[in-house]
């Protein structure tokens, strides 16, 4: 159980939390169905004050919602995504249903608990005196190519450090995992299928080489990379001994690990199955990172963290997120940050604790408010 520190006097509540969280959750996002909720957003941000602006994001048929809160010095980007995964097995996904103080929807931790704890703080925020610039970004096609991000970048925004607001049970990561995505083909000989033995299944050689890659040796190291199948593709009647099979899949890799070495590593290692017709294509792959703990952002958000939940835990985001894009392509340094459990996100019992909404949006109004008045520089000398 977290022990807390006596409550910050602010007026974000678990209420209001919960509130915007049911809006936010009743409005269907999946990737390229972002404009709704963002008109939402916006008009919860412009209902007390602040100014927003839509970014139109070319090939996605959606729109970046752009906030500003002050202007000059420097500049801290908040970041989350509207976009959510599709329903698939969810039962009602857009119906929020509260047991126990949690609520479960589709994308309530990824990443509807973010915006929602972005949005209270920036109404916490609202009459700042500020000194520097507080930019919250709401970005779509996370969940796909991460257009909405990029498009931030190519339209030149750029931030002297961000934070990511992604589900890390409000653990603090200061480490984002990259990834490789590859396909893998083998290849068979069609043939009746009553007489298979005619025929080379291309089905019962991709479950060899799926077998086989559970011996990967990367996968027995200290620092290892977690391999998800994802899809496997293959055969056209049952009738019909299958030529050819595919199987996607992800492979997330720990910010010491190079992509390059996993594509070497596997390409090694599926070589000893010298028998079976097989490929290899990779299909994307970004790197992770790791920032310094002292790092002005990191050294920012340790003391907001205490100033709200007494302790701070440490933890690496295992999956990519939009820091990937930031930290990679415009060399912002990136911390990511939010309620929710990244196991619940994507699956069908998706769920955030209200609470750890509350808690994160009074620990972004804290680290945002002092960024705002004193800027990143002063955390060098602390």
């Amino acid at each position: 159980m977290r022990r807390l520190k006596e409550e910050m006097k602010t007026h974000i509540t678990d209420e209001k939390a919960e509130k915007l969280l049911r809006e936010l959750i009743s409005t269907p996002s999946p990737s390229g169905r972002e404009n709704e909720i963002a008109e939402i957003i916006a008009e919860e941000l412009e209902s007390r004050g602040l100014e927003t602006e839509r970014m139109r994001v070319p090939g996605c048929g959606s729109f970046n919602l752009l906030c500003r809160i002050g202007d000059g010095g420097e500049t801290l980007i908040l970041n989350s995504h509207m976009d959510t995964v599709p329903p698939h097995e969810m039962e009602h996904p857009y119906e929020a249903r509260i047991e126990n103080g949690v609520l479960y929807g589709r994308g309530a931790c990824d990443a509807k608990g973010g915006l929602a704890a972005m949005i209270l703080a920036a109404e916490e925020l609202a009459d700042v005196e500020a000194e520097n610039m507080l930019l919250l970004t709401f970005v779509v096609d996370e969940e796909n190519q991460g257009m909405g991000t990029i498009t931030l970048l190519l339209r030149g925004v750029r931030g002297d450090a961000a934070i990511v607001c992604e589900p890390t049970d409000l653990k603090l990561c200061t480490a984002q995992y990259g990834y490789v995505e590859v396909r893998l083909r083998t290849h068979g000989r069609s043939a009746h299928g009553a007489t298979p033995e005619r025929g080379v299944n291309a089905v019962e050689n991709m479950m060899r080489v799926l077998e086989h890659l559970k011996h990967l040796p990367l996968l027995d190291e200290e620092v290892r990379p977690a391999l998800n199948i994802g899809i496997i593709r293959g055969g056209e009647d049952s009738w019909i001994v299958p030529h050819l099979c595919e199987a996607d899949i992800l492979i997330s890799t720990p910010p010491e690990l190079p992509t390059s070495r996993v594509v070497e590593e596997l390409r090694r290692h599926l070589s000893k199955l010298g028998d079976i017709a097989l490929e290899l294509e990779v299909l994307e792959s970004d790197e992770g990172y790791r920032l310094s703990r002292r790092e002005p952002i990191v050294r920012l958000m340790e003391r907001s963290i205490r100033e709200v939940l007494g302790y701070v835990e440490y933890s690496a985001a295992k999956s990519w997120t939009d820091a990937n894009t930031l930290f990679n392509y415009a060399g912002i340094p990136s911390v990511i940050y939010g309620p929710g459990e990244l196991h619940h996100a994507h699956s069908g019992e998706e769920r955030v604790r209200i609470r750890d909404v509350t808690l994160c949006a009074k620990v972004l109004a804290s680290a945002c408010g002092e960024f705002l008045r004193r800027g990143l520089g002063h955390n060098l000398l602390i």
